[in-house]
C-alpha cells in the first residue's frame, strides 16, 4: 500500500481538520473562544486538530454567522401598544423639573469622599419634593418616569407619591417593564385597590399585602376612622 507524504499529504490533514471544526455546533465554538484554542482545541472531540487553532476557529465562526444570518425568518410584528392615557395635569415648571432630574441622578451616583456624612444624602428630599408636586397637581415629566419608577421600587416609601405623581402615564410604561410590576398593584393615588369598608378584604390585604399596600392601606383605614 503506497504511503503519501508531502505536501498533498499535508493539505489533505488540513481540509479535514477545516472541515472538522466546520461542523462544531456554535456552542463548541464559543467554548473554545473563551477558554482558548490551547486549553480547548476547536476539533477536540476525535478530530484532527488544525495547525492554525485560532484561525479556523475564526474561519468557522465567520462561516456560522453567514448560516444563521442566511436562515433567519422574518420576525412577526407584535401588536403596538395602546398609547398611555392622557394627563391632563399641568406640566412641571422648568425649575422644578430640573430639581428632580438632580434629585434622581443623585440616588444612582456613587457617594462621594471616603468619610461617611461628608456630602449630604439629597435622595432624602425626594418624599417632600413628591409630595409638594403632588399636593399641587403636576404631572411628572416623560423623560424622567424611568428613573422616577426604579427610585419607587428601590424605596417602598416613596412608591404612594411617585406613582400618584406618575400618573397613568406611569403605570402604562409600568405595563412594558416587569421591574415596575409593584406600579400595577395600587391605583394612581397610592390607595389600595381594596374596599376598606370590607373587614375580610383590609385584614386579607393587612396580612398578604406587600410594604407600601400595607403603608397605603394604613393611610387610608386612618383617613376613613381615625
Amino acid at each position: 500500500m503506497p504511503h503519501t507524504t508531502g505536501p498533498t499529504a499535508t493539505t489533505t490533514v488540513s481540509a479535514s481538520a477545516s472541515a472538522s471544526v466546520d461542523a462544531l455546533p456554535w456552542e463548541e465554538l464559543v467554548t473554545s473562544a473563551l477558554l482558548g484554542t490551547d486549553r480547548r482545541p476547536p476539533a477536540s472531540r476525535g478530530g484532527p486538530v488544525p495547525a492554525d487553532a485560532p484561525g479556523a476557529l475564526l474561519d468557522a465562526a465567520a462561516l456560522h454567522t453567514v448560516r444563521r444570518r442566511a436562515g433567519l425568518l422574518p420576525a412577526v410584528p407584535e401588536a403596538r401598544p395602546e398609547p398611555a392615557a392622557p394627563d391632563p395635569r399641568p406640566a412641571l415648571p422648568e425649575a422644578a423639573r430640573h430639581r428632580l432630574a438632580h434629585l434622581l441622578a443623585d440616588r444612582s451616583a456613587p457617594s462621594g469622599g471616603g468619610r461617611r456624612g461628608t456630602a449630604p444624602d439629597l435622595t432624602e428630599l425626594i418624599p417632600q419634593w413628591l409630595a409638594i408636586a403632588n399636593r399641587r397637581g403636576f404631572r411628572a415629566p416623560a423623560a424622567l418616569l424611568p428613573p422616577l419608577l426604579d427610585a419607587a421600587r428601590a424605596r417602598t416609601d416613596l412608591r404612594p407619591q411617585a406613582l400618584a405623581f406618575a400618573g397613568p402615564r406611569g403605570r402604562w410604561l409600568a405595563g412594558l417593564n416587569p421591574d415596575w410590576k409593584f406600579a400595577l398593584r395600587g391605583s394612581a393615588s397610592g390607595a389600595p385597590q381594596t374596599d376598606t369598608t370590607d373587614p375580610d378584604a383590609v385584614a386579607r390585604l393587612w396580612e398578604e399585602g406587600l410594604f407600601a399596600e400595607r403603608v397605603a392601606l394604613l393611610d387610608a383605614v386612618r383617613a376613613q376612622d381615625p
